[in-house]
C-alpha cells in the first residue's frame, strides 16, 4: 500500500503510476479499504497508462456495497449525465439508496431523476414525494422545487400559498431564485394577499444579488 502511494505521488521513489497501480492491487485483493479506493480514483482519473474505468467501477461497486459512501457517490458520477460509462439506470439505482437511507441531499436528485425521466420513468408526483422528504430536512433546493411544484400544478393540485411556504423558506436560505418568485406572488396576488411591501422585502435581496 505504501509503495503505491509513494510511486502514484512520487514519494521517494521516481513517480510511476503504472507500478503504483500494481501495488494498490496486490494488497486490494486482501479487502484493505484505502488501497481500493485508491486504486479505483487512480483507473477512474489517472493517466491514460492505467485508465481503466470500468475496472473502476468494479471496485467503487465492491466498496459501495459494504456502505462506502464515497464509492457510492464516484458511480453516480460515473454512470450520471456526462459520466464516463453513462448508464442511467444504474446512476438512479445508487442515488435511491442513499435517497433510502435518509439522505436529503439524495432524495433532491432521486426527485429530479423522476422529474427528468433520468433512470427511471418520468413521474411528477413521485418527485414530489421526493422533494417533500428532501425539503422537510432543510434541502433548500428541493423547497425550492416543492414550491414550483404547487405553483404549476405539477405532481399535485396547485395551490400557491402552499408554494409561497415553500419558497419562503428556501428564500431564507439565500435561493434567489425562490425570492423572485415569491415576490412575484404577493405582486400579482396569486394566491395570497395583495402585498406591496412583502413583495419589495423579497425583492430586495435579489436585487442585492445582481437578479434580474
Amino acid at each position: 500500500y505504501y509503495l503505491g502511494r509513494g510511486h502514484a505521488e512520487g514519494l521517494g521513489v521516481e513517480k510511476d503510476l503504472v507500478r503504483a497501480r500494481d501495488y494498490y492491487l496486490s494488497v486490494a485483493e486482501s479487502d484493505f479499504l484505502d488501497s481500493q479506493v485508491r486504486l479505483a480514483d487512480l483507473l477512474s482519473t489517472g493517466d491514460p497508462a492505467v485508465r481503466d474505468v470500468t475496472a473502476a467501477a468494479g471496485w467503487y461497486r465492491r466498496l459501495a456495497d459494504s456502505g462506502d459512501r464515497y464509492a457510492r457517490e464516484r458511480l453516480v458520477q460515473l454512470h450520471g449525465s456526462g459520466g464516463m460509462l453513462r448508464n442511467p439506470q444504474e446512476a438512479a439505482r445508487w442515488v435511491r439508496a442513499a435517497a433510502q437511507e435518509g439522505d436529503a441531499e439524495y432524495q433532491r436528485r432521486l426527485a429530479d431523476y423522476y422529474q427528468q425521466g433520468f433512470g427511471v420513468p418520468r413521474d411528477t408526483r413521485e418527485a414530489v414525494v421526493w422533494y417533500r422528504q428532501a425539503a422537510k430536512q432543510g434541502n433548500a433546493e428541493a423547497q425550492l422545487r416543492l414550491g414550483e411544484a404547487y405553483a404549476r400544478g405539477e405532481g399535485v393540485a396547485r395551490y400557491t400559498p402552499e408554494a409561497a411556504r415553500w419558497y419562503e423558506r428556501a428564500g431564507n436560505q439565500g435561493v434567489v431564485l425562490a425570492q423572485v418568485l415569491l415576490a412575484q406572488l404577493y405582486d400579482r396576488r396569486d394566491g395570497v394577499p395583495h402585498d406591496v411591501n412583502l413583495a419589495l422585502r423579497w425583492y430586495a435581496p435579489s436585487a442585492h444579488s445582481g437578479s434580474r
